[in-house]
């Protein structure tokens, strides 16, 4: 049986790969990495690197199509990105072919489906797509608003606006650095919103006070994947808080990670106690909602916070999570990572057998 590990570029994740490469005799399973160029439309064969068992190193091969595709691709406007998606369109069609996870739809979509549960949405902000009008319409009523791409990742475009009698200014989230841009009226506003949505489609949310009491931004990142019995299960959970009034708490925006046991102790036993009960609820509905309306997942990243009410949000939900902020707050956790998509790929593997005998 084999594994392939997708990516844009053969460069990502080599540290994550390798981990899961080491473990493949484990489960009798040969892990091989390619990318979508790589495939040979005329022939389905496959130029890219296979883990050599006995050097315990990567080698080039060619080889066909693999049976089992663990989609570790992020898409952004690059090049390879473009001639990369349609590609992995095809892949999941192809009936020879059995993905781990087919991945969610854009952010404003899975917004959607979720809000559509009475289980899942009072935790999930109102959400709608961006328009001047509709922007505008927001801000005059509550003053602030937050923009976020709906094909986002890693806080890039997060934009918090907030209007007052005399300016209405932005606050804008670029990798590493947030910028302001500042305006006069609505007259010099909607030029500039008009160009950020010519590039990017934005959904709107209203601004939710997620700021711990020193004002740093937090969110507890919750780590969900299916085992070897097809079964969602949590891998881990850690925190991650920014920088005092900084607009995200994302990792490349320079935040922080901590343990959750370690940061909970912040808080009463009260707190904690309420907090844990709406993370179960969630645990146990988000994964169920998706999947009822969407092809199967493998793992899910939710990104959980509450306000200065204690009211708890899911801020966001990813399919292709990274796994910083679970093996830096809990180091333990790591074999348990390294073997999942193994396991699951062996449980996948068994269950088409089943399904072939009926």
């Amino acid at each position: 049986m084999i594994l392939g590990l997708l990516s844009i570029r053969l460069t990502q994740e080599t540290e994550y790969f390798t981990e899961i490469a080491k473990r493949g005799h484990l489960y009798n399973i040969q892990v091989v990495r390619f990318t979508p160029a790589s495939i040979n439309p005329a022939t389905e064969l496959v130029t890219g690197l296979s883990f050599d068992k006995a050097k315990q190193e990567w080698k080039k091969d060619t080889f066909p199509i693999p049976s089992f595709i663990y989609d570790r691709c992020f898409y952004n406007r690059s090049e390879a990105s473009l001639k990369a998606r349609p590609i992995v369109e095809w892949l999941k069609k192809r009936p020879q072919t059995a993905f781990l996870g087919y991945g969610l739809p854009d952010k404003l979509q899975t917004y959607s489906i979720l809000a559509q549960d009475k289980t899942v949405s009072p935790y999930t902000p109102v959400t709608k797509e961006a328009t001047e009008d509709n922007v505008w319409h927001t801000l005059s009523k509550q003053k602030e608003i937050v923009l976020k791409p709906i094909h986002g990742s890693q806080g890039n475009g997060f934009c918090h606006v907030s209007y007052s009698r005399n300016e209405i200014q932005v606050l804008m989230q670029s990798t590493k650095e947030t910028k302001t841009e500042l305006f006069r009226t609505k007259e010099e506003f909607f030029p500039w919103l008009t160009k950020l949505f010519s590039r990017h489609t934005y959904m709107k949310q209203p601004f939710l006070s997620i700021q711990d009491r020193y004002g740093r931004p937090f969110d507890i990142r919750i780590l969900l994947q299916k085992n070897e019995h097809g079964d969602w299960i949590e891998a881990g959970r850690g925190v991650r808080i920014g920088e005092k009034h900084s607009l995200v708490s994302n990792l490349n925006a320079g935040s922080h990670v901590f343990s959750y046991n370690t940061w909970k102790q912040s808080y009463s036993r009260r707190e904690t106690s309420l907090l844990e009960d709406d993370l179960t609820t969630l645990i146990q509905a988000v994964p169920a909602v998706l999947e009822k309306e969407l092809s199967p997942l493998f793992e899910l990243g939710l990104d959980i916070s509450f306000d200065r009410n204690r009211a708890v949000w899911l801020l966001d939900i990813n399919s292709k999570p990274g796994r910083k902020v679970i093996l830096e707050s809990n180091p333990s956790c790591a074999e348990q990572l390294y073997r999942a998509p193994l396991a699951y790929c062996k449980s996948l593997a068994q269950s088409q057998k089943g399904a072939d005998v009926k």
